[in-house]
């Protein structure tokens, strides 16, 4: 159930709240918490894992101004469907704590290579995340703020708290359910290389490497609690069947429309030539690729996973106390200065 400020309350695991509920809901505040939650909570197996991922900042007419290389990791500790056997929960010290914790790291380019931030989201619904960086030129380990979180990240037209269309703190944001409808929505896309994007810009997925689905939209708007926000608002669309994001819309303080995000997914089941055979069975969706459009500043973010390596999910063994032990130490603070 929902709290009256929107936390989520007596919740164990799986998907927080019936779509028949959701739609029985007159309260359009009330249906938009039910939504961030189901979104938060969308089955993820262990988490999202992406050993190698490739970006390009594009100008106009296709000119590409930046290539970065890197990797991902998030993992759920809690609220878990699939560890029953653990009262939902990883096994092992601490791991009750933390709802996930998340690494990104940067290959290149060089001026940003070895530069890493991990995140620590708490189940405690009040308690901010705990954030650091290592950035290289300084050789030094640093704390993220709230305004970290919400600045460009290297340069791109991307945030901390875009991630995944919404990485935020719920309790930073109010939500509220617009409505619902149907939007094209790309799924089994094959954007693995520079190559399979088109248009004048360069900016669009190639149409024949996608898969595009009229599919049930929610239209849910969050509003930052923090008056320095640089978004007035963000409108992120959700996925009725699955609860996933495959667009956001962000406002500048004015009112204005800043940036788009399409993001696009491939099924675990569909013939793909980058999947592991461990991602087989899980009839999941995993990411393709992101684009983020800065529309004011007339420039694109594209991201896609590389080398045709992309989201598995199947990386730790979480089964006993001693092998978490080795996941928590993979988040662990002091790998932030392994590199140059």
């Amino acid at each position: 159930k929902l709290s009256p400020e929107g936390e989520l309350l007596d919740y164990v695991a799986g998907m927080p709240f019936p779509q028949a509920r959701i739609e029985k809901e007159t309260d359009p505040v009330k249906q938009g918490y039910m939504l961030i939650w189901n979104w938060e909570y969308r089955w993820q197996h262990q988490g999202l894992w992406t050993p190698f991922w490739k970006g390009n900042l594009i100008r106009p007419g296709g000119k590409i101004d930046r290539v970065l290389d890197g990797y991902y990791q998030r993992y759920y500790f809690t609220h878990r469907a699939d560890l029953k056997q653990f009262n939902y929960t990883v096994p092992g010290k601490g791991s009750g704590d933390f709802i996930y914790k998340e690494w990104t790291g940067f290959m290149a380019p060089f001026d940003i290579k070895d530069t890493s931030f991990v995140v620590f989201r708490y189940k405690e619904y009040k308690k901010e995340d705990d954030g650091w960086a290592y950035i290289p030129a300084l050789r030094r380990v640093r704390r993220i703020s709230m305004a970290t979180r919400v600045d460009s990240l290297m340069g791109t037209d991307y945030t901390i708290d875009d991630f995944w269309n919404f990485s935020g703190r719920e309790a930073d944001w109010t939500f509220k359910n617009l409505g619902k409808k149907l939007m094209l929505v790309g799924l089994t896309g094959n954007t693995d290389t520079v190559d399979t994007f088109e248009g004048p810009d360069k900016w669009v997925p190639e149409n024949k490497k996608v898969n595009w689905e009229l599919r049930e939209q929610y239209f849910l708007e969050e509003t930052p609690k923090w008056e320095r926000h640089p978004y007035s608002k963000k409108i992120m669309t959700v996925d009725a069947p699955t609860m996933f994001s495959p667009y956001f819309a962000a406002y500048d303080r004015k009112g204005d429309l800043w940036r788009y995000s399409t993001f696009m997914w491939l099924w675990t089941e569909d013939e793909h030539k980058g999947w592991e055979p461990g991602n087989k069975g899980w009839r999941h969706l995993a990411w393709s690729m992101v684009g983020v459009w800065d529309l004011q500043n007339k420039r694109a973010s594209l991201f896609w996973h590389g080398d045709h390596k992309p989201v598995t999910n199947a990386r730790f063994d979480d089964s006993t106390e001693k092998a978490v032990d080795k996941i928590h130490t993979f988040f662990d603070v002091n790998r932030l200065t392994v590199g140059r």
